[in-house]
């Protein structure tokens, strides 16, 4: 029978050593890598929960900033609705034009509660408002060219407070 020289190696006590330490390698990197694993998992947990939070923060930003600009523009909208009543040249009515209240409507889509629209009943001023993502502070804009973010509810003010 004839022995390969693979056979001859690991027959003498250099070849068993040798071996011996390739089985530890290979032992010792399965092991690091399953404690690789666990640290990237933890890790990726951590850092998980910290994006999650963060990409939170940014929706709410955005759908804030998206209010803010739906109410700043509603002041354009207010003026191109009052040039076009004629001599009149009121607000009167503004509130539940449908220019205006499609505008408005823009505030809802960014996933608010219901704006709150109010005209003077001479129709000299109106003013709206819609809340903003932490329901305590408020996109507010009038007649006075006022667009501003507000502590407060309109209410049945018809100028933003």
């Amino acid at each position: 029978m004839n022995q390969s020289d693979s056979d001859k190696f690991f027959a003498t006590q250099t070849g068993k050593i040798v071996f011996s330490i390739v089985l530890l390698l290979i032992g010792f990197l399965i092991g690091m890598e399953y404690k690789s694993y666990q640290i990237q998992h933890v890790i990726t947990d951590t850092l998980g929960s910290a994006v999650s939070d963060s990409l939170d923060s940014a929706r709410s930003t955005a759908m804030d900033a998206k209010i803010q600009g739906v109410m700043s523009s509603a002041r354009a909208q207010a003026e191109l609705y009052y040039s076009s009543t004629g001599n009149d040249a009121t607000y009167k009515g503004v509130c539940s034009d449908a220019d205006f209240l499609h505008l408005l409507s823009g505030a809802e889509i960014a996933g608010r509660d219901r704006h709150v629209c109010n005209e003077a009943k001479d129709g000299s001023a109106w003013a709206a408002s819609a809340p903003l993502s932490d329901n305590s502070e408020y996109a507010c804009s009038d007649s006075t060219g006022v667009a501003k973010v507000e502590s407060y509810p309109l209410g049945s003010a018809t100028s933003c407070l």
